[in-house]
């Protein structure tokens, strides 16, 4: 008797103790975002056992009502990095488990997931209405089979189909997005990442893109061999005509660019990061412009990083 009552004491402080290590906050600060209208915290998640990522809970405050909602989704990432909003949409941003980031579109007026992307390297405009990133693709790959970075743009204002050049494929994570660079894949739409021809140009897209007037521009720099051999090209993205139709500018990256690039470079430019100032565009390298050290893309100290100005008479 003593036994069944201890048991009866103990189970339901077992599943209270499991149930408060399942649902809890995972990341190391408070995640939140709002706007004029509305504001979005996350209270904590639970571990899904039956796919990858988490459930997540939010509270949702109506500012001009103070009215508070809660909701739960899934993201297929085990840690937010960062909530943003655009309109009615809230965007969820982290890690996946497997490389990369995943980027889920949540309705704010139904708390339902409207769409999910999985993605390399995304940046935002401005306003959130745009996310610019590098398609993403297995990281393992069939035999005699080679990848090729494709830059995708994803619109906000637009519905989840008309962000697919292929709808029949449905909402699938990788292939979501337009395709606006390289220029053969803007063009024909083409979104295939994998290539069987070793003589094929492939594109290796460095991880920092830099949004210009107004989210109308894109700048990056991109490694292939386009000219007959390997090179790296300054590409910008003109957007003014929409993204269905980018107009797409390249320049080799060598001395005439910038008195700061050396001339013959082959190797891939490992980017720290590009910015811009009134006059020019800003590009941080790494002094060793890609020969990777045992710490990676690393600085191991503060003057391992280059600066070099681009007048921005290329932007015209």
């Amino acid at each position: 008797m003593k036994t069944t009552y201890l048991t009866m004491l103990v189970l339901p402080l077992f599943f209270s103790i499991m149930l408060m290590t399942s649902t809890q906050l995972t990341n190391a600060e408070p995640v939140d975002v709002e706007n004029e209208d509305v504001r979005v915290f996350l209270r904590g998640s639970e571990k899904d056992n039956t796919r990858s990522g988490r459930t997540y809970f939010f509270d949702h405050l109506h500012k001009p009502t103070q009215a508070t909602e809660q909701f739960e989704v899934h993201a297929d990432t085990n840690a937010i990095s960062e909530l943003k909003i655009y309109k009615s949409t809230l965007i969820i941003q982290g890690k996946l488990n497997y490389g990369g980031e995943s980027i889920t579109r949540v309705n704010l007026e139904t708390h339902k997931v409207e769409d999910a992307m999985w993605t390399y390297s995304p940046v935002f405009s401005s306003d959130n209405r745009f996310v610019v990133y590098v398609g993403h693709y297995p990281r393992s790959v069939p035999k005699n089979t080679f990848t090729t970075d494709i830059v995708r743009i994803y619109d906000f204002a637009k519905t989840p189909l008309e962000n697919r050049v292929n709808p029949a494929r449905g909402l699938q994570p990788r292939y979501c997005g337009i395709p606006v660079f390289p220029e053969g894949n803007a063009r024909k739409k083409d979104e295939e990442f994998f290539v069987y021809d070793p003589n094929a140009i492939r594109n290796s897209v460095s991880p920092h893109f830099l949004w210009l007037e107004n989210t109308r521009k894109i700048l990056f720099i991109t490694r292939d061999r386009s000219t007959g051999e390997y090179a790296n090209f300054l590409i910008m993205i003109d957007l003014h005509d929409g993204i269905m139709t980018p107009r797409i500018l390249r320049k080799r990256v060598d001395s005439s660019l910038s008195e700061g690039f050396r001339d013959g470079i082959t190797e891939p430019i490992v980017i720290k990061e590009i910015t811009e100032t009134e006059d020019t565009i800003v590009i941080t390298t790494y002094e060793n412009y890609g020969r990777q050290t045992r710490q990676g893309d690393r600085p191991g100290k503060k003057d391992d990083t280059y600066t070099i100005h681009i007048d921005r008479a290329f932007l015209k």
